[in-house]
């Protein structure tokens, strides 16, 4: 499924698309997004793949992380866009959005810290960790959508522009956290609030009560869990010991009420990071058959801007892009398969 490079996707790119469902409206969308997911994803089954998948894996990895260049952001080069940095590189293939400049985006948070732990030739984690928190924008105004029971905290914010809102996203602060973890780094009061941030979420269980306002760019439930169990089900630092709690106990109420496919994958998933096994899913058709109206992200067009009465109608699903992509989708399928392997295995030697 990995570009060849042809007039919508370079060479090392996954396809992707945006889509508004009422609209009937899909478009190609060459974002770096999914395919560093992909990447982060695959780096971290590889050691449980079969020595044969090994060197077409990292051929895989290596043809992604060839793109990386193009997404860094123009005038800030630690930091990185979710499309590619060229004058209409916003909105690809789209006719009307592509062709205003209020529409660009500013770099962000997410995509800069999926592409530092997936980027092996760049250990710069210290560096990009003081770039985010020097972008934090204290003095703009908090973003109307966020609830007031989290206007006192200053996480990690999604958008790293000088004017833009100080948005939220507990998922974007997972990922971030999760670089931060991972490289060992000592914790700065951004990154306390940031954990503060995502107990809070889990404690009000706004994860579902408030989906999209804790996280305007996912506002999904199972999404929201699965990024918050990645970073607690895979560092032991003390802090996280009352998420990883609280945490295990939504995962627990959430996958007795799932109800598509995707959302019980995500949790399985997630349980799985704990070693908490369930029945086997198995699908009824192919699993790519429940892949075509599953959106693992999106965009809320409504967002960030400035008047409230807009604000209010941010949520409203008619106002968002959804993102999707059938490579990342087939990722989190292996995921899936090689978590529960590793967890049958680890409760057979424990037996």
């Amino acid at each position: 499924m990995q570009s060849q490079g042809d007039n919508k996707y370079h060479c090392g790119l996954f396809p992707s698309q945006r889509v508004h469902p009422v609209m009937r409206y899909t478009r190609d969308d060459d974002n770096i997004f999914f395919s560093a997911l992909i990447v982060f994803t695959l780096q971290q089954l590889k050691s449980s793949l079969p020595l044969e998948s090994i060197p077409p894996v990292e051929r895989l990895i290596e043809n992604v992380i060839a793109n990386y260049s193009r997404y860094r952001h123009y005038a800030d080069t630690t930091t990185y866009n979710f499309w590619q940095q060229r004058r209409d590189g916003h909105f690809p293939n789209g006719l009307l959005l592509k062709r205003l400049s209020f529409f660009a985006l500013a770099a962000d948070a997410d995509d800069t810290s999926v592409i530092y732990l997936t980027d092996p030739s760049d250990n710069a984690a210290e560096t990009i960790k003081t770039t985010l928190e020097a972008h934090y924008p204290g003095n703009a105004p908090i973003s109307p959508i966020t609830p007031a029971a989290y206007q006192d905290l200053k996480p990690y914010p999604t958008f790293l522009g000088k004017k833009v809102k100080r948005e939220m996203d507990v998922c974007v602060v997972c990922n971030v956290l999760y670089l931060v973890f991972r490289n060992n780094l000592p914790l700065s009061s951004t990154d306390t609030d940031s954990l503060e941030f995502i107990q809070r979420v889990l404690e009000l269980e706004d994860y579902r009560e408030a989906a999209f306002f804790v996280s305007p760019n996912y506002g999904s439930p199972a999404v929201i869990l699965y990024h918050i169990a990645r970073i607690a089900g895979t560092f032991h630092h003390q802090r996280l010991k009352k998420i990883e709690t609280l945490l295990i106990e939504c995962l627990r109420k959430e996958y007795q009420k799932s109800n598509t496919f995707m959302e019980s994958l995500l949790l399985r998933i997630s349980l799985l990071r704990f070693k908490i096994i369930t029945p086997l899913l198995k699908p009824n058709r192919g699993p790519e058959h429940y892949f075509k109206d599953f959106y693992f992200f999106q965009a809320g067009m409504l967002t960030s801007l400035q008047y409230p009465w807009l604000n209010r109608l941010a949520n409203a699903s008619f106002f968002h892009l959804k993102y999707r992509c059938d490579a990342y989708y087939w990722t989190l399928w292996l995921e899936y398969h090689v978590l529960y392997q590793r967890a049958i295995q680890d409760h057979q030697v424990l037996t």
